[in-house]
């Protein structure tokens, strides 16, 4: 999935991306050994893929982003993931 850039919409089939998060989200609440916030964020665009409204929900959480990613960027992929839904709802 790395990295997230405007191309990635069209690499991403939300069919993976549905099938692929289930076992992403196991791992987002495991305890040991417990995954870093910025792997959270990754895991979060990718949810924004099949479910913006809730990816938003979930970035907004986190504290910390991963080195190669930021907070700006990770707001914008998903913010701009839910403006295409309601785009496409309309």
């Amino acid at each position: 999935m790395l990295p997230f850039t405007p191309i990635s919409r069209q690499l991403l089939e939300p069919e993976w991306i549905k099938y692929e998060f289930p076992i992403l989200e196991k791992t987002l609440t495991r305890k040991n050994p417990p995954i870093e916030e910025g792997w959270k964020g990754f895991a979060y665009m990718a949810q924004a893929i099949i479910d913006p409204e809730a990816a938003w929900k979930n970035v907004q959480t986190l504290k910390t982003f991963d080195d190669g990613n930021t907070r700006t960027n990770t707001y914008h992929w998903v913010l701009t993931m839910l403006a295409n839904q309601q785009q496409d709802q309309s």
